[in-house]
């Protein structure tokens, strides 16, 4: 933080988090808390402002002097990118407005004088398991077989309506090379698809890729 007169009467502002710097997977919500210490007494704060990392965001432009450069204010709905209690000490902060990694900062009014800190939160996501399930044996060569995309993150299945991913399907051979002009084009698209048995000769291996939607 920030420091105003040295010695046993400094006044320091510490920003932290009460319930952990970490949601998972995109879902939940953190709050960042600011202290303000006068020497090692806890002091009040009169004014409140707080601002999120942003390298586009200037003191003229998103920021302002009190932020600094870098630092985009949160002063309305519109700028708070779904954060609450940006005027007062507390903040709760959406997994929506971290992408990934974000830095948070404080600047908070004691005795006429502004002093600010920073806390970073972190959206810790788990991988993604794809699992393809269906019939994969063909009777006598002939017919069809359906095919459908599992997706499972943290053990929980997600995208079952097949929105949040785009699917992309590639069909190899026994020998590991891809069939270029499988479905025209080389690939099918869809969180389910159909195989013929005319598509495989002997035996063939279809792989599933994921895109975000």
């Amino acid at each position: 933080g920030q420091t105003g007169q040295a010695g046993a009467d400094a006044v320091t502002a510490v920003v932290w988090t009460p319930e952990g710097n970490v949601v998972r997977n995109s879902t939940g919500t953190v709050k960042a808390h600011v202290d303000v210490y006068k020497g090692a007494n806890q002091v009040t704060g009169t004014a409140f402002k707080w601002y999120y990392q942003d390298s586009s965001a200037t003191t003229s432009s998103g920021g302002d002097a009190d932020g600094g450069n870098g630092w985009r204010l949160m002063k309305d709905a519109a700028t708070a990118n779904g954060v609450t209690g940006y005027t007062t000490d507390t903040i709760t902060i959406p997994a929506s407005a971290i992408p990934s990694v974000e830095s948070f900062k404080c600047v908070v009014t004691y005795s006429g004088v502004k002093y600010s800190d920073v806390c970073t939160v972190v959206d810790v996501s788990d991988p993604y398991v794809v699992t393809i399930v269906g019939t994969n044996t063909f009777k006598n060569g002939q017919g069809t077989v359906t095919l459908t995309a599992k997706v499972f993150q943290a053990g929980v299945e997600v995208d079952a309506a097949g929105t949040m991913f785009t699917y992309n399907w590639s069909l190899y051979d026994a020998n590991g090379v891809k069939n270029t002009t499988w479905n025209t084009t080389g690939s099918k698209t869809g969180k389910t698809i159909t195989v013929a048995a005319s598509d495989v000769n002997a035996r063939g291996n279809v792989v599933c890729d994921l895109d975000k939607a």
